[in-house]
């Protein structure tokens, strides 16, 4: 070999050698992250999952809660309307006491 070579020709396969670790390296550090991202997409997927199975079983409630609140509010509006009546018909018992008492007055 010439002089040349023999100077240069460690150097160079050493620079090789580091960069084919860099390389492996490298290459093992993606496998990774695409592993937790793989395990994060797979975690979100599974929250996402949980979260519509709670979002129907609430929205399935939904239509019982309204139709419960409307048979009270119903409840309340007859209760409402009898307490009215039975004013009127107090009011008129009193209009008819107070006329009656005008006449013989």
């Amino acid at each position: 070999m010439t002089d040349d070579i023999e100077l240069w020709l460690p150097p160079m396969l050493t620079l090789l050698g580091t960069l084919i670790v860099i390389m492996f390296t490298a290459w093992l550090n993606t496998r990774s992250v695409h592993a937790m991202i793989a395990e994060l997409r797979q975690a979100g997927r599974a929250d996402s999952a949980e979260l519509r199975t709670e979002f129907a079983v609430k929205f399935g409630e939904l239509p019982t809660d309204l139709t419960q609140l409307r048979g009270e509010l119903k409840l309340d509006i007859l209760r409402l309307e009898n307490k009215l009546d039975h004013y009127a018909e107090t009011q008129a018992t009193h209009s008819e006491g107070i006329r009656r008492l005008k006449e013989r007055g």
